[in-house]
């Protein structure tokens, strides 16, 4: 380790142990400087207990911190010119693929480069050793839980291998999501004492949630399971969920996990491999594009998550249980391109910046829902979509210039991308199963105002109970390209008018209503585009809502005909019979409208399925005439609906009547 490590803009920390030294380079930006620092009072809160001291070094000014620069070539030796800075843009795929791993401190507490393993790990698996942090102590793991990691606890795991018939160690120190601060603080204050004990010869690696890297999981051979929370200590109070779904992958025993997500329908995905456990069953779930290797390691991994006999369901063929289980059928990530078997798609996660005075993407490699920057717009590229995720605190030249940024990727992607592709517009908290899909493991509470898991945890009472009748109604947007649902939306959100741009994707907003008989009745509303490649994706956002909203355009004779076609195929899917619609016949106002009983007739909404309430409704977007008087009709739908089907559900249940 020397100067030669060190480049103009970036930020570099040394670790001293008691001390750390952040040192900045002179063409950093604000914000990379933040982090750093926000990661230095990460290690010393966390890690030292807050006994550790922190210390700054402005690069372009090192003169004002002359006893840290003096340390710091003491360490580093004779510096000579640094290093350009590297643009934020640039992505060396030699580089990410040449990882390697080095111990950077003897026993003595001196700096020294050693090199310990590449990537993949190749060294031959031997033992290891498992312990929790219990009461701030370590507890000898039992055999029958090694493998098993709970968000709740910390651990540390202790691996050795042979080089050159000699004896080596990795520490690994795991850190759970929802440990507590001092439970952390005791797992890195435990790994210094092992590390005593073995005199200072086990390299440590801090490993957190989510993160573990591929040297950690060959330790467990495919049997790596990951629980969100909860803890495997005994005695615990903590009642374990009645119903847990896991999210197995990998392909062989070397890179599997199994990691729990919310046990509900939309957590699954068409691409991989899920495990459903209850207290009465569990089922082995293949989605129809996962492989062989992954069916062979979910069969392996689910052996670990419950003892029961398995019950195997391929997608598509779910019994009513399977859904039971999971509290009903949803929307879930089942793209079309997710059912391919072999699929080789590498989904690519960018942020996109401005901090440095100029718009720039950085690519973040092996990602997860702790990547998305909330100061920042990220792009995530699925090849046959564009998603572009907007952060609460994105400010508004970034949100400006992502649009073109991610037509430019398209354009210029060496891949011959269609320009014409799909790009999604998405706003922190309101994220679609089609792109959580994409990330392992999503937390739904991350963003919920701040909460602790614990306040998160009592508010939701018993695990088992996965869902909620709630007073907010889920509400879904469609129509052809410009006839004006955009408009429709932001006029019922800020009752006023809204110049808006044609929906590249879809819009989505939480609105109150604020007049009429539904004044106060909270809804999410999802304004899907009406381009005509993606109408395909209509019927995913239309699964399991509460009502929908077509919005045609009462002038535009020529397209009813292709509206009434595409209306058709959306009330026709199986999901949505019953679903009460609401047509809007917009644009009222202007000469040459239709009225509304000529445009139910080219509708042919007579055609509609018995079950299926309808009202149409003209309206005027720009002015709101009408709208309140649609969403009212709506609303008496809806729970006219409801009422129907919870009367439908009672009588059901009752037992039939004794002869």
């Amino acid at each position: 380790m020397n100067w030669k490590s060190f480049n103009k803009g970036d930020v570099f920390l040394l670790d001293l142990g008691n001390l750390i030294v952040q040192w900045n380079g002179p063409e950093s930006n604000r914000m990379e400087r933040l982090k750093g620092t926000t990661l230095a009072k990460d290690i010393r809160d966390r890690e030292r207990g807050g006994r550790a001291h922190l210390g700054i070094v402005e690069g372009d000014d090192e003169n004002a911190s002359p006893e840290l620069m003096k340390l710091m070539n003491h360490l580093l030796g004779v510096r000579k010119e640094l290093k350009s800075a590297i643009p934020d843009d640039v992505v060396d795929n030699k580089l990410k693929t040449s990882i390697k791993l080095f111990h950077v401190s003897d026993e003595q507490g001196n700096l020294v480069m050693q090199e310990v393993a590449v990537q993949p790990l190749t060294q031959d698996l031997l033992n290891h050793d498992v312990w929790r942090i219990e009461n701030l102590e370590l507890v000898p793991v039992d055999k029958k839980w090694i493998g098993h990691f709970y968000g709740g606890d910390c651990y540390l795991i202790l691996y050795n291998y042979l080089v050159n018939n000699k004896l080596n160690y990795l520490l690994y120190i795991w850190q759970g999501r929802h440990a507590s601060k001092d439970e952390i603080t005791a797992s890195a204050y435990q790994a210094v004492i092992l590390d005593q004990k073995y005199d200072g010869q086990p390299v440590q690696i801090r490993v957190s949630m989510g993160k573990e890297p591929p040297h950690f999981m060959a330790i467990f051979k495919g049997k790596m399971v990951v629980y969100e929370g909860g803890t495997s200590r005994s005695g615990s109070q903590e009642p374990q969920p009645s119903v847990r779904l896991f999210h197995v992958h990998g392909t062989s025993e070397f890179n599997t996990r199994a990691i729990e997500v919310l046990a509900r329908a939309a957590s699954l995905n068409s691409n991989d491999v899920f495990v459903l456990a209850s207290e009465t069953c569990c089922f082995l779930w293949y989605g129809k594009g996962c492989s062989g290797d992954e069916r062979e390691m979910g069969k392996m991994v689910a052996d670990i998550i419950s003892k029961r006999e398995k019950i195997v369901i391929a997608e598509g063929q779910e019994p009513t249980e399977f859904w039971a289980v999971l509290g009903g059928k949803s929307q879930y990530a089942n793209d079309k391109r997710l059912q391919e078997a072999h699929l080789n798609i590498t989904p690519r996660l960018f942020e996109c910046s401005n901090q440095t005075g100029r718009f720039v993407a950085t690519e973040i490699a092996d990602f997860n829902q702790d990547d998305l920057d909330e100061d920042d717009i990220m792009l995530l590229d699925v090849w046959d979509q564009i998603f572009l995720w907007v952060g609460k605190g994105a400010n508004e030249s970034e949100k400006k210039e992502t649009l073109n940024t991610a037509q430019d990727y398209l354009n210029s992607h060496p891949g011959g991308r269609d320009p014409g592709t799909p790009i999604f517009l998405i706003k922190q908290g309101f994220e679609p199963p089609t792109f959580t899909g994409w990330f392992k493991a999503w937390d739904p509470h991350k963003w919920s105002n701040g909460k602790s898991y614990e306040e998160l945890k009592a508010e939701l009472g018993d695990s088992s109970a996965i869902v909620k009748l709630t007073e907010s109604l889920h509400i879904v947007m469609l129509g052809l390209d410009s006839a004006g649902k955009t408009t429709v939306l932001y006029r019922l959100k800020f009752n006023e008018f809204v110049n808006t741009v044609p929906t590249i994707g879809f819009n989505t907003e939480r609105i109150k209503l604020s007049n009429g008989a539904a004044k106060g009745i909270s809804c999410h509303f999802w304004d899907v585009g009406g381009q005509e490649k993606l109408r395909p994706l209509w019927k995913s956002y239309s699964r399991c809502t509460d009502g929908i909203i077509y919005v045609v355009d009462s002038v535009d004779v020529d397209r009813l005909e292709e509206a009434k076609t595409e209306l058709h195929k959306v009330t026709k899917f199986a999901e949505n019979q019953g679903t009460p619609l609401l047509v809007i016949a917009n644009k009222q106002d202007l000469p040459r409208s239709l009225p509304v009983a000529d445009i139910e007739k080219h509708l042919a909404l007579h055609e509609l399925s018995p079950s299926t309430s309808y009202h149409v409704q003209p309206a005027c977007a720009i002015i709101g005439e009408g709208l309140t008087e649609g969403m009212d009709k709506l609303y008496e739908m809806i729970v006219k609906r409801r009422k129907s089907l919870k009367q439908k559900k009672k009588q059901q249940s009752q037992p039939p009547p004794q002869r």
